[in-house]
């Protein structure tokens, strides 16, 4: 199994929200900018 993390630009997610709720009427893209910290992005592949 291959683990690769990304941090993902907050433009873009911004763009998948707005996109997401334009389209579905809801949306399940995660916040990724926190007070903090931002939160990363994980991508696993199985073979």
């Amino acid at each position: 199994m291959k683990i690769a993390f990304y941090f993902v630009g907050e433009d873009y997610i911004n763009y998948l929200k707005k996109y997401e709720i334009e389209h579905r009427g809801f949306m399940t893209v995660p916040n990724v900018v926190y007070a903090n910290r931002n939160k990363f992005c994980m991508e696993l592949f199985w073979k």
